[in-house]
């Protein structure tokens, strides 16, 4: 009887996670689209399908830059789920902080490299150079290493360091360097993205298995300790 009324709440449960998740996309998808089809003449297509299927190009076309948005993409969501166990598992509370900053940190660049902040719509729609966007994010990137400095120096921060500096090589090749062919500075950028992505996935790894280690050293003590008592 028990295991059914547990099976029938977990249902339930289940169906509301389920209502949540479709309300959730439905709704704001929804909203846009109706502000859209009443405001402008765009297409609503345009919104919903694949660019390569609108504009009739190869699949290929911007593989490089979709494969560093998967990566971006990737290390926002590792950063802040370890940072979530970390919280729950009240554990390394400095490190807890460092990825949450982290993962927005990182989800910052997603936005930026996905919807082609600085190269298009920034300078483009609201008139701020590329070179100001740049100055912008030095000054967080500095920020944030000089906030984290001394946890970056207790880990693998040599693969940090090389992501940075990949990042700095796009930006040169960018900014100063425009006869560089496009294809080097999305190559940098990549291997920058590819770098970030290992430090933070090899960290959240870490701390992840520390986690599950003691906790498994606290359930073979209690399962010990039962035992002793039950004898």
């Amino acid at each position: 009887m028990q295991k059914l009324v547990a099976e029938k709440l977990s249902y339930i449960h289940q169906v509301k996670i389920v209502l949540i998740t479709v309300l959730a996309t439905l709704i704001p998808l929804s909203s846009v689209l109706i502000i859209v089809d009443s405001t402008t003449d765009l297409p609503l297509e345009d919104l919903t399908r694949d660019p390569s299927a609108i504009m009739e190009i190869p699949p290929y076309i911007g593989i490089l830059s979709n494969i560093g948005i998967l990566f971006w993409c990737a290390c926002t969501t590792i950063c802040l789920f370890t940072c979530l166990l970390l919280k729950k598992a009240n554990r390394f509370p400095e490190y807890t902080k460092f990825l949450f900053y982290s993962g927005l940190l990182t989800g910052l660049l997603l936005l930026d490299d996905f919807f082609l902040l600085h190269e298009t719509v920034l300078p483009e729609y609201m008139f701020i150079s590329e070179r100001k966007v740049y100055a912008v994010y030095l000054m967080i990137g500095l920020t944030f290493l000089v906030k984290f400095r001394k946890i970056l120096q207790k880990t693998e921060y040599i693969i940090f360091v090389n992501a940075i500096i990949f990042f700095a090589l796009s930006i040169i090749s960018d900014t100063i360097w425009e006869e560089i062919p496009n294809a080097v500075e999305d190559t940098f950028k990549l291997i920058g993205i590819v770098n970030w992505f290992t430090y933070f996935f090899r960290l959240s790894l870490l701390k992840m298995n520390s986690i599950f280690n003691v906790s498994s050293v606290k359930l073979e003590a209690a399962l010990t300790t039962t035992d002793i008592t039950l004898r």
